[in-house]
């Protein structure tokens, strides 16, 4: 949950404990009649090698089977803006798990030359059909289907929901940006000072998997990324310091980069680092399951361990939530990381009261080159209290346990 002011000190812990159990709550919802969602939907995106324009996108729907060699046609083809290779094609009701496919010509941004792509694929699930669905088509959409089509290290030909889903997720987790919903843009000055930063990231991981395909081929590429995510479920050191060389020779190539950018982004720069899941417990000799009413402590955090924040320090949606005994009636103060002293502090409300077990997670950005161990951690500055504020800190152990 992310809170957006911070604050420190047991004294708030007491004072927000006391709030929460005399019944004052903070936050609110709102409710109301949800309209129907429209009955068709829109897929808008863009297919990008390069940009490929006046290309063709073919529309699949993969039957409940996963087998895509039985997909069908959904919309005739449809051809991408001879522009900047987006497209928009209104798919009807079809719902379910969705396959594109873009072939045609572009320029290659790593040496200005004319090539052709076939076959270049995305896929993702439309739960609910209606409104407008992003769909980009590139090299790193083509990573994750092929990463879902992986099966004891073998590429096949079924394609389950879950598998797509969980493999999208993974690479976008990897490359710091979503490889769906995000658009990358021809990369030239004019096209990216009017885009977002994820969208100039998007683009210049192209321009920079073009790089590196210069020492293997784009299929290589590709096929190197599947293999490391279908088996360690996150690049290689090889593979990102590929990425990396590619990326700085393009930036640092003044004949055939026009997009105005020298320098590598704090975006790409992070491009590998991959989600360490931290679980905090607590643990002691407690008479009731219900004894624990807040917890704070400090989190010290090892070199190369890091998290998603912004620039205040405060840790982004979703990075710590309240999990197993205290999924439950929890409310975090806000947590602050101070990147340079490696350090999380962390503050737990709980209305309901809970005892031993895990009581929060955490989600922690890890370096490629470093994989952690539990012991690397470790937790300080523990404070414990119980109903009324009374400090049972003496009785309690607080642990982490660790996950990839």
């Amino acid at each position: 949950m992310r809170v957006t002011k911070s604050c420190a000190g047991q004294g708030m812990l007491l004072l927000l404990l006391t709030l929460i159990l005399s019944g004052c709550g903070g936050g609110g919802s709102t409710s109301g009649t949800v309209a129907n969602a429209p009955a068709t939907t829109t897929l808008s995106g863009v297919a990008a090698k390069g940009i490929i324009k006046g290309g063709t996108i073919s529309v699949y729907l993969v039957p409940p089977s996963g087998d895509i060699t039985q997909k069908s046609r959904i919309v005739p083809d449809l051809t991408t803006d001879t522009v900047n290779g987006t497209f928009s094609v209104n798919i009807g009701t079809s719902t379910g798990l969705i396959l594109l496919e873009a072939s045609g010509d572009y320029i290659d941004e790593s040496d200005g030359s004319k090539q052709t792509v076939t076959g270049l694929r995305s896929a993702f699930v439309i739960g609910n059909g209606g409104g407008v669905v992003p769909a980009a088509i590139t090299p790193l959409t083509e990573t994750a289907v092929q990463t879902a089509l992986t099966t004891n290290g073998q590429i096949g030909t079924n394609l389950t929901q879950g598998a797509i889903t969980a493999a999208n997720t993974l690479v976008s987790d990897l490359f710091q940006f979503d490889i769906l919903a995000t658009q990358p843009v021809e990369p030239l000055n004019i096209a990216m000072n009017a885009a977002t930063q994820a969208q100039r990231d998007y683009t210049l991981a192209l321009a920079a998997i073009a790089k590196q395909s210069k020492t293997s081929t784009l299929g290589g590429v590709i096929n190197g990324y599947r293999s490391d995510l279908s088996s360690i479920k996150r690049l290689s050191q090889a593979s990102v310091d590929g990425f990396r060389k590619g990326l700085t020779d393009f930036l640092g190539d003044s004949t055939y980069n026009k997009t105005g950018i020298s320098s590598v982004t704090s975006g790409l720069s992070q491009v590998g680092y991959y989600t360490t899941t931290l679980k905090l417990g607590a643990t002691g000799q407690f008479a009731t399951g219900t004894i624990i009413r807040g917890v704070q402590l400090t989190l010290n955090l090892p070199p190369g361990i890091s998290i998603r924040a912004d620039s205040g320090g405060i840790p982004l949606d979703g990075i710590i939530t309240a999990s197993g005994v205290a999924a439950n009636g929890s409310y975090f103060i806000p947590a602050k990381y101070d990147a340079t002293a490696r350090t999380l502090s962390v503050a737990l409300i709980n209305s309901n009261g809970f005892g031993s077990g895990e009581f929060a997670t955490i989600k922690l950005l890890t370096a490629s080159n470093v994989v952690p161990t539990v012991s690397s951690f470790t937790v300080t500055n523990t404070k414990v209290v119980t109903q009324g504020g009374a400090d049972i800190t003496g009785m309690t152990t607080i642990y982490p346990t660790l996950s990839q």
